[in-house]
């Protein structure tokens, strides 16, 4: 039964993916398709869990807003999932994670400070940030930069300010990278609020002590971009 179930669950996602069907066909297609990667994601086969995870994030990059009625029940299953005997696994926070943020591109203006939605999405990015593993802590940075691109309502520039020095002195280069990129979206979307936060301090000690070029070049960027408003 699962081995159908798979196959397919594999056939829908691929019509998905392949932009075959049209408005109308989309409304069948993507519910069937959730159903039967969520009962998947539920499996206690070794490795279904996180393919079926991966499945919903194809599935939410082509459905769009077609996936919008469906974003309650997933975040409940990513919620089942970590706390699952199962949760210590980093590669399935890590497929989490990656589920949220396609759910925060999804819903956008959606994702006000109070909804229930933005508060589950927030509560499973620190459920499985709090393993302090390299892998789902970049996916909690993709979540602020998903939420400054997508869902600039949902949390104050300040807050996201904070967020960002911490990451931004990581002694992780792909933790640092994404940040201080995460902070040139933030300058170009609101270069007077970023810049009422005095940061350029921070930014020239971190330079003092940073020996990848990459990254120099990255920072100084920003650096520029605050000086240049």
């Amino acid at each position: 039964m699962i081995n159908a179930m798979f196959q397919d669950c594999t056939h829908s996602t691929n019509a998905l993916l392949n932009r075959s069907a049209g408005g109308m066909a989309l409304a069948t297609l993507v519910p069937a398709t959730v159903s039967t990667i969520s009962l998947l994601a539920k499996s206690s086969i070794s490795g279904l869990q996180i393919w079926s995870l991966h499945g919903l994030l194809l599935t939410i990059e082509a459905a769009g807003l077609s996936f919008v009625s469906h974003v309650q029940a997933t975040l409940g299953l990513a919620l089942e999932i970590l706390l699952s005997e199962e949760n210590g696994r980093v590669d399935l926070q890590q497929g989490v994670g990656r589920l949220i943020n396609a759910i925060v591109a999804v819903l956008g203006p959606e994702l006000a400070p109070g909804s229930i939605f933005f508060s589950r999405c927030k509560s499973v990015v620190a459920e499985i940030s709090s393993s302090e593993e390299t892998a789902t802590l970049l996916e909690s940075v993709r979540f602020t930069q998903q939420l400054v691109l997508f869902a600039p309502q949902a949390v104050s520039v300040h807050s996201h300010v904070q967020t960002l020095l911490l990451t931004l002195s990581s002694r992780q280069p792909a933790l640092r990278h994404l940040a201080v990129s995460t902070l040139r979206h933030l300058i170009e979307k609101y270069p007077v609020s970023v810049i009422d936060e005095q940061i350029e301090d921070n930014l020239f000690r971190m330079l003092d002590e940073e020996t990848d070029s990459e990254y120099v070049e990255d920072s100084s960027l920003n650096i520029n971009l605050i000086f240049d408003h």
